[in-house]
């Protein structure tokens, strides 16, 4: 299964798809709601709760429709739904093989701060905002609720990333860049260090 990041449709993982199925893999993408893509909702409602839910649906769907092994990936900001996805349901974990995060977001907060260049998370907190007005994410228009849920979920910091994670009995990989601009490698090397009861793998892509 192959979960869509923050404005990421079907068909940008169409080259990945065609590569997992030339070595024998089935793979199954989809759009999320309140996104952009041909799934309902408009991407001005899109939060992590909205996101969490639809791959924790499309994750139920594949394990009771296909036999076999059954792996996720889940790059950027869909790797931190999908941890939560996974820390909430354990018949999730039980069903799955492993999990393959690419880029992954860890810490919310930062990346969204520096990706945007303001912190809409900070502008929640200190009431300068509703949940109905307005910011512009890369390039999108998305409602300051997607503030209110990251924080009232608890979804925006590296703690709480690195516990759910030590949480998860399946196998995780993390694959990081060295010089990604809104994820920080030792962030993703935190998160991924706690104890857990499966195997915990990071690659770092050097000069990348």
């Amino acid at each position: 299964m192959l979960a869509p990041g923050y404005e990421r449709r079907i068909h940008h993982a169409s080259a990945l798809s065609r590569e997992l199925v030339r070595h024998g893999y089935a793979t199954l993408r989809f759009d999320l709601t309140n996104h952009v893509g041909m799934s309902e909702g408009e991407v001005r409602n899109f939060t992590l709760s909205s996101m969490i839910d639809d791959i924790a649906s499309v994750l139920a769907a594949c394990g009771e429709r296909f036999d076999g092994p059954l792996f996720l990936v889940a790059p950027s900001l869909a790797a931190r739904a999908a941890v939560r996805a996974l820390a909430d349901d354990d018949s999730l974990q039980r069903r799955l093989d492993a999990v393959v995060l690419v880029l992954p977001v860890v810490d919310t907060e930062f990346t969204l701060a520096t990706a945007i260049g303001r912190n809409v998370l900070e502008d929640w907190r200190r009431g300068t905002v509703s949940a109905g007005t307005i910011c512009r994410v890369l390039d999108h228009d998305v409602e300051y609720e997607f503030s209110r849920d990251a924080l009232e979920q608890q979804l925006h910091g590296l703690e709480r990333t690195r516990a759910e994670l030590s949480d998860l009995a399946v196998p995780v990989t993390a694959i990081a860049a060295e010089r990604d601009d809104w994820v920080r490698v030792a962030d993703v090397q935190h998160a991924m260090a706690g104890a857990a009861p499966a195997p915990r793998s990071t690659i770092v892509l050097e000069a990348t």
